[in-house]
């Protein structure tokens, strides 16, 4: 009889277990939790704006005269990162359009601080300042990746993101572009995993708690 409940118990906590590590390795969707949203139409440079958590952007240039789009601008120092979704940053993508042969310059940065003319994403959290992973895709699109869960911006934390060209004396007019920081959020099939796997546990435990305690009397 023993025997046979060790191993109903034990089987319990295998399948528990199992799904809890199923849980933690499954996948998670990104979701959108703020999206700058530009399309100028004013003739000139500097063009700028606000998305709707009040997060600014600016097109400007480099001392050399390239072109650059940023957050908030280049040579413009750096943004509070603001959200009401209560989500954490770990990723920011930007992508222009109606560019006519335009390209993203990407070069890469010599560090995640001090001025420069390059295409970077930086975040200060903590005390200490992160170079985020640049990914381009074709010549008008890159996502820039944190590091690490130490780099995530929270509600509060600073950052600057700059977007340089290969070419010079672009005003921004007429040319749309979309940004938008990123979080992962487990989906709901994996947050029933995990309440289904720690459920189980908790299960298991009572059931050897009661085994003990009818063994003592």
């Amino acid at each position: 009889m023993g025997l046979g409940v060790n191993m109903k118990y034990g089987l319990l906590a295998g399948v528990a277990l199992l799904a809890t590590g199923l849980a933690v390795a499954a996948p998670a969707q990104a979701t959108t939790i703020i999206t700058f949203d530009g399309y100028s139409t004013s003739a000139g440079s500097p063009n700028s704006g606000v998305d709707a958590q009040g997060n600014p952007w600016l097109w400007n240039h480099t001392g050399s005269g390239f072109s650059a789009w940023g957050a908030p601008g280049l040579y413009q120092g750096t943004s509070v990162f603001n959200t009401t979704t209560g989500y954490i940053a770990e990723d920011f993508a930007v992508s222009f359009v109606d560019f006519a042969g335009a390209k993203i310059d990407t070069s890469p940065s010599p560090g995640p601080t001090g001025v420069n003319d390059h295409t970077r994403f930086s975040s200060y959290v903590g005390g200490v300042w992160y170079a985020w992973i640049p990914t381009y895709d074709g010549n008008k699109n890159v996502t820039f990746n944190a590091p690490s869960l130490a780099a995530d911006l929270h509600n509060g934390d600073l950052y600057f993101v700059n977007v340089v060209f290969q070419e010079k004396n672009l005003s921004g007019a007429n040319v749309g572009f979309t940004a938008a920081f990123s979080a992962a959020v487990p989906e709901i099939s994996t947050w029933a995993m995990l309440v289904a796997g720690f459920a189980g546990l908790g299960f298991v435990g009572l059931g050897r708690n009661k085994k003990a305690r009818i063994a003592d009397a």
